[in-house]
């Protein structure tokens, strides 16, 4: 199947599940609570990339795992970086709301990237909180690959919507 096909048919066709993955994770976490509110504090694109929680400690970090999928690669089968930093700017969002109840927008998004992400391995990322003031968060987050290697780094400010 074409990449934009699967994209489409994720992003267009799967609304009926729309959340799933956020909601999975929001009961995994003992926050079914929070599963109403959860409603637009992640893109579609956060469903499409079929994350899964790894651990969390409120107010420290969450780890979050994805596939690399076959959409996600370069001509050199390498998972490309603006994918990598859309898995960085969806834990952010998630751990944003898990940290302050409310939805962040990213006022800027820094990611360097150290070694590739190659086909058939998984992203880790781990997310930190640095600051949470009343109308800004700034966290950092590590992305790693099966191995342990580090293969990125991003940090982000984000601004409660209102």
């Amino acid at each position: 199947i074409h990449p934009v096909l699967l994209f489409e048919q994720a992003v267009f066709h799967g609304k009926e599940q729309e959340m799933s993955y956020l909601s999975e994770m929001l009961s995994k976490l003992g926050k079914e609570e929070l599963i109403p509110l959860s409603e637009n504090v992640v893109s579609n694109c956060f469903e499409f990339m079929k994350p899964s929680l790894m651990d969390y400690k409120p107010m420290n970090n969450i780890k979050v795992k994805f596939p690399v999928q076959p959409v996600y690669l370069n001509p050199n089968r390498a998972m490309q970086g603006g994918f990598i930093s859309a898995a960085f700017d969806n834990v952010f969002g998630v751990f944003c709301f898990l940290s302050s109840g409310r939805h962040g927008l990213s006022l800027d998004l820094n990611t360097s990237f150290f070694r590739p992400i190659y086909e058939n391995d998984e992203l880790t990322i781990t997310v930190y909180l640095n600051h949470l003031g009343g109308t800004l968060i700034h966290m950092r987050g590590e992305a790693h690959n099966n191995s342990g290697e580090l293969a990125a780094v991003s940090d982000t400010k984000m601004i409660f919507a209102k």
